[in-house]
């Protein structure tokens, strides 16, 4: 199982830093094209969606950032590795 943890360090500083987010990867399948399952978890709003997979990755064929980032999408976006449409801000820029 690989966690990744997200943690805000206030100013900068390790010294008062706190965990915000985490994201649980843990594989289900074995063997050179491994089954992944993802689940997202944020202090404040707990849960975040649903449990998603990532299916048939190839295992030692890049580094372990390409399986993080892939779950993460998954996670984000019902199941599909591509990250979701980037919300608009509140405001105008210009």
């Amino acid at each position: 199982m690989l966690r990744v943890t997200v943690e805000v360090w206030p100013d900068g500083r390790e010294r008062g830093k706190r965990i915000i987010a985490t994201a649980d990867i843990g594989r289900v399948k074995d063997g050179t094209l491994a089954d992944y399952e993802v689940e997202l978890q944020e202090v404040k709003l707990g849960s975040i969606g649903d449990i998603a997979y990532v299916r048939d990755y190839p295992r030692w064929s890049t580094t372990v950032w390409d399986l993080v980032a892939r779950a993460i999408a998954a996670a984000l976006n019902s199941g599909k590795e591509e990250l979701p449409t980037r919300p608009l801000p509140d405001y105008e820029v210009g």
